[in-house]
């Protein structure tokens, strides 16, 4: 069996399973409402929602995302039936200076946090346990429960809530220059004054503060989210439209079974949100088109066929390269 001596993308090593995007998460807790809100920012507005009714000891949620295999939905955020909510930020990529210490869980860790854990305390024993975090060279995710608590985990860093309210972007918050004031975010900026400057926490301010910060243009705000975590309410919004809203209540949705359902079909027609897709699909065929190779002897791949054994991570894993 050969070496394979290439690093893979980051997130096989922590089986997240997440592909770079931008996004706007915040969190807030005051006199007894609890509050999550999410921007989806990415480049594909065909967003899909599984609902996992609890099932042999596990929990059930609701969770949101994309297809990126045949057959197998990637979800990018969501919220199980105990009020665990987790989304996740993408990050500049760092170089790790050595491979982590400590045993990795070889399967999704997130599938396992949230069919395991019911808030933040149980979130935080089960990631130090493991080691898998500590891979996550360009990622970061948040986690809160319907208790008030949330955390930031940011590689081997973990970031508690130290106000009423905590908010992640696309930016490292354990920088000394974030430490010192500098914010290099500007929806971090928005978000960060309408939470310092409201006395109260409400739906009606997270959906101004989602508004406020939403994108539009390559990376476009594809679906937003807020969690009422306390009540198990999810407020749901297609395409940054604020005007169209659709409301989930996680008990009863779970009742209905396992399903996945294509997220549009949720709301009316969405003319923006339409003129994305194809402008998108338009885009990869002629992405397509540019990248043909052509007079390529394939027998020269053959010298780089056979069975990799992974050795840079603890695992039994191994790679069948085939031409």
């Amino acid at each position: 069996m050969k070496k394979l001596s290439i690093i893979i993308f980051i997130f096989l090593f922590i089986r997240l399973s997440y592909t770079l995007s931008a996004c706007t998460v915040c969190y807030a807790s005051k006199n007894n409402i609890i509050l999550a809100g999410n921007n989806e920012d990415f480049l594909n507005a065909e967003a899909f929602i599984q609902f996992l009714p609890a099932n042999d000891g596990k929990y059930g949620g609701i969770y949101f995302g994309f297809y990126y295999e045949p057959g197998k939905m990637q979800p990018f955020g969501g919220v199980n039936d105990q009020g665990l909510f987790f989304d996740v930020a993408s990050l500049p990529n760092i170089k790790l200076d050595k491979m982590p210490d400590g045993e990795l869980y070889t399967e999704n860790i997130i599938e396992k946090i949230m069919g395991e854990c019911s808030n933040v305390d149980e979130v935080i024993n089960l990631v130090r346990k493991y080691s898998n975090f500590l891979y996550a060279v360009n990622a970061q995710i948040m986690f809160g429960d319907r208790f008030g608590n949330s955390i930031i985990i940011e590689g081997g860093n973990i970031l508690n809530k130290e106000d009423s309210y905590q908010i992640m972007t696309n930016f490292r918050q354990t920088t000394e220059d974030f430490k010192e004031g500098n914010i290099p975010c500007g929806r971090y900026e928005i978000a960060n004054n309408l939470l310092k400057e409201s006395p109260e926490i409400s739906k009606e301010l997270f959906q101004n503060i989602l508004e406020s910060v939403h994108q539009e243009g390559p990376y476009s705000t594809v679906y937003s989210n807020i969690y009422d975590l306390k009540n198990g309410i999810i407020y749901l919004y297609y395409f940054h439209n604020f005007f169209d809203e659709v409301t989930l209540d996680i008990s009863n949705e779970l009742l209905k079974g396992e399903r996945i359902v294509k997220l549009n079909s949720l709301f009316r027609r969405n003319f923006a949100a339409e003129g994305f897709i194809n402008w998108k699909n338009w885009e990869l065929e002629n992405r397509k088109k540019t990248r043909l190779a052509a007079n390529i002897d394939l027998k020269i791949f053959d010298e780089f066929t056979g069975k990799y054994k992974v050795t840079f991570y603890p695992t039994n894993d191994s790679l069948e390269v085939v031409n």
